[in-house]
């Protein structure tokens, strides 16, 4: 991905979000995180989507890696497989329930998208996976066909973006 293209999705990710919040999330072997804006905000002279959709399918936390392996030793659940499950949602449903649950800014790297939410906790989102798309952004309550807004990363780190219906 050249870095000016990089640059553009990055801009157009944080028109998305910023100051969006985590409103609900849910979880069917994947997550998937709805933020929300108040009132209504344009780009380009368009109205941005009221809800927006993150679908998760790449490994993600929060805040650092080392962090977050020390959080989820700490979590009182058995030792399962997945458990880093349970904790994913725990927190989820903190930042959700917080008053500092909108989104500051958010970073686009070579290797992660970073979301990071005006309480200060990032989530990090890896833009690799080994099967389709890492994460989907997209408007939240229309059809897939009627998508105006949307951005992804499938595979390893390749982003593209929809702006507009363009």
């Amino acid at each position: 991905m050249l870095t000016n293209q990089k640059e553009q999705i990055e801009q157009f990710i944080n028109i998305l979000l910023k100051n969006t919040q985590l409103k609900e999330f849910a979880f069917c072997q994947f997550y998937t995180l709805i933020f929300s804006r108040d009132g209504h905000e344009t780009f380009n002279n368009a109205l941005l989507p009221q809800n927006i959709a993150l679908h998760i399918e790449s490994d993600w936390w929060f805040d650092s890696k080392q962090e977050w392996e020390n959080r989820i030793k700490q979590f009182p659940i058995s030792n399962s497989p997945h458990n880093e499950e349970p904790v994913k949602a725990y927190e989820l449903s903190m930042i959700m329930w917080s008053e500092d649950n909108a989104v500051d800014n958010v970073t686009l790297g070579l290797d992660d998208l970073k979301i990071k939410f005006k309480s200060g906790r990032v989530l990090n989102i890896k833009n690799i996976v080994e099967y389709s798309e890492a994460w989907l952004m997209y408007e939240s309550g229309v059809r897939e066909q009627e998508w105006k807004w949307h951005v992804g990363c499938e595979f390893e780190s390749e982003i593209w973006a929809k702006i507009l219906g363009k």
